[in-house]
Formats: structure tokens, C-alpha cells, sequence
């Protein structure tokens, strides 16, 4: 008796091991090339990557100086300095309008720096100083307003002035004060140091700032000068005047000065001997090295 065998169907072998083991294989090829990054950014450029990060710059800066005394034929002074305390600020390399700001509320509620005719225009940039109240005016304005490029900002911030000076809110006596204060601090150059407030500075002033002083980046304690006339301020007559920080160069001579090396609030000479011999008088401006560091912040002086 004969059997007859039927065929078996083949199996078919699975393809889940050779799936695996090529997302094995494939892994294993991503992390040994994150391997060799890590290991090209760590030994290979490590030195270089880590001097990039500390790198700073180093630049000078110059400050004012008390003005030259004068002096009678026979030594007797007939005009001398008078030494005040003084509130300054140094402004840093991209110090943004946000941190000025903060300073300028907390420095309001330590001093008293009464509002000194600033403009409605000098209200407005400070209100829209805070980045958020800034984007909030913005959601307010025309949507191709809203769409218009970054390089077109300058455009833009005319809006928003334009939108709050037709919203224009109002302002406590200590925002009046801090307006005034960041009104200066916004209109310094970089690097250089403006009087945030040079009289009538109490010591109760100057307590209270120094305990805070890390808490306001670029303000500072310091002296500043004004003339002071021993035999009376009858003398002016005939020595002259000084123009103060706020006045600064003269209007008509403003170029002139400026090619010379002054800077725009400069006190200078007016009339007479005070002008006569203003490059005798001026001395000469004091000269620090700073460190500027990865941050644009002042990291040493």
C-alpha cells in the first residue's frame, strides 16, 4: 500500500529580528556620530569655543573733571569748586529700554528728583519702555501695521506714540520722577556716565542707593563740581559764567566744540575770563579702562 505525502507549506520567516536589528544598527550610528561631535566640540575646539565665551573687550572711557581754579595776582582765589554728592549712571553697551526703566521706578522711590519740565512726548517713551506695555499698544494699532518688518521699528514706535498720545494716561508723582530719571538715562551715549541727580543729594540719599547699587546695573555714587566764589558772586561780572550739564554746549558753537573733543552736556565757558581761557580752565578728561564682557555688561573697571 502505497502513501502519498502532501507538501507542507513553506513558512515564511519573520521580518521583525532583521527590522530590529537595522533600528539597533541605525541608533547605534546616530549616537556614535553624537559621540564624535561631542568629542570634536570638547577636544578639538573646547580651548577655542570656551575663549569665545569669555572673550571680552576692553575700551576706555572718559569722565568729566573739575574745572581749573582761578587765581589773583597775588594768589588769592577768586574762583574755586565746590564739591557735591552725586547720583550717576553708566550706560552699557545695548542697554535695553526694559531695564532702564525698572532702574528708573526703583531709583524714584529712593530719591527725591522732582519732575523737570519734561515734555508729554518725555511721558510717552516712558510709558512704552516696558516691552509688554509696548506689544499691548501694538495689538491696539491696524493689523498691516502690526505686519510691518523688523527693519522697519523705528516706523512702527511712531505709531505707538502716535496711539498714546491720543490715550495719553496719567502718571503718579513718583512715575513723574522716575520719567524724568530715565528720560537722562535713555538719552546717554554707550559707555558714557550721566548726573542721574548732582544736588541737594542727602545722605539718606546716598545710604539708601548704596545698599541697592547691585540691584541697579550702571548707577553709581560719585561728586560732582559747581563754581563756587569766595568774594561773592559779584565777581561773575567779571570772570564770567559756566554753562551747567543740562545746557551744555552752546547752541551757535556747537560744532566747533564738538570737532574739539566736547561732549554735548560739557560744561564750558560763556563770558568773559571763564570763556577767554576755556582750554586752560577745562583740563583734562579722566580716562578708564573697562572690560565689557560676552553680556555687554561692565564686568571691570
Amino acid at each position: 500500500m502505497k502513501y502519498i505525502r502532501t507538501p507542507q507549506p513553506k513558512r515564511n520567516k519573520s521580518q521583525i529580528p532583521f527590522r530590529l536589528n537595522l533600528l539597533f544598527f541605525i541608533a547605534f550610528l546616530l549616537l556614535a556620530a553624537l559621540v564624535a561631535q561631542l568629542a570634536y566640540l570638547q577636544i578639538l575646539n573646547g580651548p577655542r569655543l570656551a575663549a569665545e565665551v569669555d572673550r571680552t573687550n576692553k575700551t576706555v572711557v572718559t569722565g568729566n573733571v573739575p574745572r581749573g581754579l582761578i587765581f589773583d595776582s597775588k594768589g588769592r582765589a577768586l574762583v574755586t569748586n565746590k564739591a557735591n554728592n552725586a547720583i550717576t549712571y553708566t550706560k552699557s553697551v545695548g542697554a535695553k529700554s526694559q531695564q532702564m526703566y525698572d532702574i528708573a521706578n526703583q531709583l524714584a522711590k529712593l530719591i527725591d528728583k522732582p519732575e523737570d519740565n519734561l515734555t508729554k512726548r518725555d511721558y510717552i517713551d516712558y510709558y512704552l519702555a516696558p516691552t509688554k506695555v509696548s506689544k499691548q499698544i501694538v495689538s491696539k494699532l491696524p493689523k498691516k501695521i502690526q505686519d510691518l518688518p523688523t527693519d522697519k521699528a523705528d516706523e512702527l514706535y511712531k505709531y505707538e506714540v502716535a496711539y498714546v498720545r491720543q490715550h495719553m494716561p496719567t502718571f503718579t508723582a513718583t512715575q513723574k520722577e522716575a520719567a524724568g530719571l530715565y528720560k537722562i538715562m535713555n538719552g546717554a551715549t554707550q559707555l558714557s556716565t550721566v548726573y542721574l541727580k548732582n544736588q541737594d543729594v542727602t545722605a539718606h540719599e546716598v545710604a539708601v542707593v548704596g545698599e541697592r547699587l547691585t540691584q541697579m546695573p550702571g548707577v553709581n555714587l560719585g561728586t560732582d563740581w559747581e563754581r563756587s566764589y569766595p568774594n561773592g558772586d559779584s565777581m561773575t561780572s567779571i570772570i564770567g559764567q559756566v554753562s551747567n550739564e543740562k545746557s551744555g554746549l552752546p547752541a551757535d558753537q556747537l560744532q566747533a566744540y564738538l570737532a574739539n573733543g566736547y561732549a554735548r552736556n560739557d560744561r564750558v565757558g560763556t563770558s568773559y575770563l571763564e570763556k577767554a581761557y576755556e582750554n586752560v580752565l577745562k583740563g583734562s578728561k579722566s580716562q578708564t579702562q573697562v572690560e565689557i564682557g560676552n553680556n555687554n555688561q561692565i564686568i571691570q573697571s
